[in-house]
């Protein structure tokens, strides 16, 4: 897990780090440090303690329940193990088909609830500042509004909206300015304080505002936290302009008509009205040409120096252009005068005309080509982005490349980077399982009985996917390398139970009493071994705090997982050992050695 790629896997990476630094550091505790603790408690003159009630009561209930009930039960599941083992087998499979038949949805990047919601606008180019005004002002005024409602089922009355700050000419899902643009921004109670998520509340501001003709992109969110990027990020590219704006514009539609999925809009976008003027024929008779005309309504409307003056220490410039009102008037614009090369001035209509259009604020180029980007958000609760780009891909594509041959499709943000993660995680995964395995055949001696010790994993994946589905989470990244970290823990659980077989076996007891037995033996040292990790990790998942809830699915992962593989190894490995037995391939120990 230390080499995973992508933003995620460099966020990620973190995990295993920490991890490898306090394992090996509990080896140092393990091997020189407790051998001392344990020789100085031995020696050591021990006190009488109470003989407490509930401490005795408590250790009769658990040796009653080892001794008993777990052994009936553990020698009934290996009396029926082939049965046994296929309603595991079933178990695995329909936990799977949560996953698969979308009741669990999973996400790359886990969905925090943060403390900033953004209302981001777009107006059409050339709008001024005044209607940009406007429209934050309607913004305002309804986060305002809820707020003083919603403020009212906050402990102690404290307002929801700490701050609300308007910012002009700014807008993170524009590659753009001017006044066209704004974001308001409104910083909110921390999570842990308030009783309300944060999407709630920017669902209602959104529904409270509700649609305004002005802008031409008005969407409602909380910032990006995390690696990744956009939830869908869908990279279009044709050489035709009209093509690639069509099909763009048919992908918003059809994205739009999921529930869940919201602030769709692409980097396409026209720009500020524009005044073509051609020459008309025969207009060089007059003395002038393109290039003079273009000098001329260049100074005129952009301006020119006229003069400098010297005020004390400062050199101020003169600058003459044509007043705004007379440049936006297109009566005046036709009567502007051209001076010729003679001197002589004769109106622009006379020698040239007007063609009123609309371009493309910009166009992007990708490896040469002309590329438009359509994003979009998601709301996790309802829909997950990676069912979405699948059903695109199997429904709008094939349809968008027939209607428009030559359109190329990339797919960027969050399914880009978590495919590169999870293709990096998929190969660490692998590796790592090939070093247990060759770990545990050289201990056994055996490339059967390894796999008797792993069978643990996937028992664990059941837990993983039912906790996550009980607690309402999502699966992400930090849920399977959760999953992957448990590799290397549930099974030490199961060498425990293979090694006190063998070693019944070696005694020359059969396989069915041996794999009894040792359930019995060792149900203290597994369950107590397990139950304390899960413990440990149990407070963080009632953390409230931004930064648990970036960890959160991995805990459930770790801590579900460790519970489902506790519980079903006690069963399925003594199963798994006596099948073997049944297609004789068990040995003692002592014959390997022979």
């Amino acid at each position: 897990m230390l080499f995973l790629d992508g933003e995620m896997g460099a966020v990620l990476k973190a995990v295993p780090q920490v991890l490898i630094l306090v394992l090996s550091l509990s080896l140092v505790e393990a091997f020189l440090i407790l051998p001392h603790h344990l020789a100085h408690s031995l020696h050591a003159k021990k006190k009488e303690r109470p003989d407490l009630k509930f401490k005795r009561v408590f250790l009769e209930k658990f040796e009653h329940f080892r001794n008993t009930t777990l052994v009936n039960a553990v020698d009934k599941a290996v009396e029926y193990r082939y049965l046994f083992m296929g309603g595991v087998i079933a178990t695995l499979l329909i936990s799977i088909s949560l996953l698969a038949g979308g009741h669990l949805k999973f996400v790359p990047f886990p969905e925090l609830d943060g403390d900033i919601a953004e209302a981001r606008i777009i107006l059409p180019p050339g709008a001024s500042l005044s209607q940009t005004e406007a429209v934050v002002d309607k913004l305002i005024a309804s986060a305002e509004k809820l707020d003083k409602k919603w403020s009212q089922e906050m402990e102690g009355g404290e307002p929801l909206v700490q701050h609300i700050t308007a910012s002009f000419n700014t807008n993170a899902d524009a590659n753009e300015s001017g006044p066209h643009l704004a974001t308001v921004r409104l910083d909110l109670l921390g999570a842990e304080i308030r009783n309300t998520l944060i999407d709630d509340f920017v669902d209602a501001w959104r529904e409270d505002v509700g649609e305004l003709a002005t802008p031409i992109s008005m969407v409602f969110k909380q910032p990006t936290m995390g690696p990744g990027g956009r939830a869908i990020e869908i990279r279009v590219q044709h050489d035709d302009l009209r093509e690639l704006k069509a099909a763009s514009i048919e992908i918003q539609s059809y994205l739009n008509e999921f529930d869940g999925v919201h602030g769709v809009l692409d980097d396409m976008r026209m720009g500020k009205e524009e005044v073509l003027v051609k020459l008309r024929p025969g207009a060089e008779t007059y003395g002038v040409n393109g290039q003079m005309i273009a000098n001329q309504l260049r100074a005129a409307f952009y301006g020119q120096t006229a003069d400098e003056i010297q005020v004390g220490v400062e050199n101020i410039k003169i600058e003459v252009r044509l007043d705004k009102e007379v440049a936006g008037d297109i009566e005046r614009l036709a009567n502007f005068p051209i001076i010729t090369n003679d001197g002589a001035q004769i109106p622009l209509a006379s020698i040239a005309t007007f063609d009123f259009q609309r371009n493309y604020v910009r166009i992007e180029r990708v490896n040469g080509l002309r590329t438009v980007s359509v994003f979009a958000d998601v709301d996790n609760s309802k829909a997950s982005s990676g069912e979405i780009l699948n059903t695109f891909m199997k429904r709008e594509l094939p349809e968008l490349k027939s209607k428009y041959p030559g359109l190329r499709f990339d797919f960027e943000g969050e399914s880009k980077d978590s495919a590169k993660t999870g293709a990096s995680m998929g190969k660490g995964f692998l590796v790592g399982l090939f070093g247990v395995f060759a770990i545990l055949s050289y201990q056994f001696r055996s490339y059967l009985e390894p796999f008797v010790v792993m069978l643990a994993i996937p028992l664990a994946f059941i837990g993983v996917i039912w906790g996550h589905f009980l607690l309402g989470h999502n699966m992400s990244m930090p849920s399977m390398m959760g999953f992957v970290s448990l590799a290397g823990i549930v099974v030490n659980d199961s060498i425990l139970l293979v090694q006190y077989i063998r070693h019944h076996v070696d005694e020359g007891d059969s396989v069915h009493d041996s794999v009894v037995k040792a359930s019995r033996e060792r149900f203290r040292a597994v369950f107590i071994t397990s139950m304390t990790t899960a413990a440990g990790l149990l407070p963080l998942l009632l953390e409230t705090s931004l930064q648990a809830q970036v960890i959160q699915p991995l805990v459930i992962s770790i801590v579900f997982g460790i519970f489902a593989s506790t519980i079903l190894v006690l069963f399925m490995v003594p199963c798994a050992y006596a099948i073997l037995a049944d297609f004789g391939k068990v040995v003692k120990h002592e014959d390997l050695s022979a």
